[in-house]
C-alpha cells in the first residue's frame, strides 16, 4: 500500500514539475521574443534619431523615455518602463550603441560612456 502512495507522490510531482518547467520555459522565450522585437524596433531607427534619442536621456530621462514608450507604441510593442531600461541594458552591454554619436562623440570613444557601460 506504502509502495502505491509512493508511486502516486512521485507521479503527481512529476507533473507538477513539467507544469513549473513548462512555465518558465514559456515566460523565457516570451522575453526574448520581447527583447529580439525591442531591438528590432530600436534598429529600425535612424542614426539621427537614436542620436537625438541618446541626448535626450542624458539631459532629460523622463522625456526620453516617453520617446520610447511612443517608439514602442507605434512599433505595435508596449512595454513598462522596467522592461525598456532592462532591454536598453542589454543593448548597452552587446555594444549596439557603440557608433551612435551623442553630442558629437560617438559612444564607443566616450569616456563617461565608457565607465558606466563597460564592454
Amino acid at each position: 500500500m506504502s509502495i502505491l502512495l509512493l508511486a502516486i507522490a512521485i507521479f503527481v510531482m512529476t507533473r507538477i514539475y513539467k507544469k513549473v518547467m513548462n512555465s518558465l520555459l514559456r515566460l523565457l522565450e516570451d522575453q526574448m521574443s520581447n527583447f529580439n522585437d525591442f531591438q528590432k524596433m530600436i534598429n529600425s531607427l535612424n542614426k539621427e534619431k537614436l542620436s537625438d534619442l541618446c541626448e535626450e536621456f542624458l539631459t532629460n530621462h523622463e522625456a526620453a523615455m516617453n520617446i520610447l514608450f511612443k517608439y514602442c507604441s507605434e512599433f505595435g510593442l508596449i512595454f513598462d518602463s522596467q522592461e525598456i531600461k532592462d532591454n536598453m541594458t542589454i543593448m548597452h552591454k552587446n555594444g549596439d550603441f557603440d557608433n551612435i554619436v551623442c553630442f558629437g562623440i560617438e559612444l564607443s570613444e566616450n569616456q563617461l560612456y565608457k565607465k558606466f557601460h563597460p564592454s
